[in-house]
């Protein structure tokens, strides 16, 4: 996919600070509104928008978005699914996203109070999202955006809701950025099963097995590589990659990421107790998971 400068007409009404490359569903680009508002820009090329049902889905995800308020999720400022390109305008985080981070760091294994910390606030917010019915159903490091703290820490956001997917609904070619769909493939999602919270619980705990330990359970490169390590592979126990993890924990991402889903915590709402518990309460890395009522946008 060209850069979107070379086959897209940016959106007019915004200045283009910076373009972050491809994502499954678009390219991001740092823009400025008018007023000098930084934003998120997700530009959605032809070849996409072109798709049956696309810019259908894309003003589906925008009515979707606006009935959320919550801290963790990110905020949908604005979605034109029928301009030319379709685009969308999202709330702007400075730190980037997760795996940008651990790209800088290499691993938060050494980190683990960080690494808590960013799991319960994602935790917190999945039990927001399937407390209203909803699935993310893609979850990966790079749709996690993070905003500094004056504590050091960071905010995390939870973004790329629902149509990540798609590709692998339309059938297409995975292109090379689209890695992140393999990331964390539940297991039922090769069985042809529809995805419910459990599947979010299953790419949590992926998650937080990389965060933990520096390396990821099941590498894919490709579909294939992704069913045999999802489905048939038994993953390394973390604590056999990082001492410091304890048993809790350890059980905890063994739980998040079982074959059989039923086997897994039920929502986001039980890893938020599941990590309070997996922590002790003498230890310095225990998670601050927000209590603070839903933000209104």
């Amino acid at each position: 996919m060209p850069l979107p400068s070379d086959n897209l007409t940016l959106p007019a009404a915004y200045q283009i600070v910076a373009q972050f490359g491809p994502h499954e569903t678009g390219w991001l680009c740092h823009g400025l509104a008018a007023d000098g508002t930084p934003h998120l820009l997700k530009l959605v090329p032809p070849e996409l928008a072109a798709l049956p049902g696309l810019q259908a889905a894309l003003e589906q995800q925008g009515l979707f978005l606006a009935t959320l308020a919550h801290p963790g999720l990110l905020r949908l400022h604005q979605v034109e699914a029928w301009a030319d390109p379709p685009y969308l305008v999202l709330e702007w985080c400075s730190a980037g996203s997760l795996r940008d981070l651990l790209r800088q760091r290499g691993s938060l294994a050494d980190d683990l109070p960080l690494a808590l910390d960013l799991a319960a606030q994602l935790a917190a917010a999945l039990a927001y999202l399937h407390a209203q019915g909803f699935v993310h159903g893609g979850l990966a490091p790079a749709h996690l955006l993070l905003a500094p703290r004056e504590d050091g820490g960071f905010t995390l956001k939870l973004s790329n809701l629902g149509l990540a997917w798609l590709l692998l609904d339309y059938d297409l070619d995975l292109p090379p950025w689209a890695d992140t769909l393999l990331y964390a493939f539940p297991p039922e999602r090769c069985h042809g099963l529809e995805l419910d919270a459990q599947a979010d619980v299953y790419a949590f705990g992926v998650i937080l097995y990389e965060l933990v330990t520096g390396c990821v359970p099941f590498a894919a490169r490709n579909l294939d590589d992704a069913v045999i390590g999802h489905v048939y592979t038994q993953p390394v126990p973390p604590s056999a990659l990082n001492p410091a993890i304890s048993t809790a924990l350890d059980t905890l991402i063994l739980r998040c990421i079982a074959k059989e889903r039923n086997a897994r915590y039920a929502t986001g709402g039980e890893l938020v107790a599941a990590l309070k518990g997996a922590t002790p309460e003498d230890s310095n890395t225990t998670p601050s998971i927000s209590t603070s009522p839903p933000l209104s946008h």
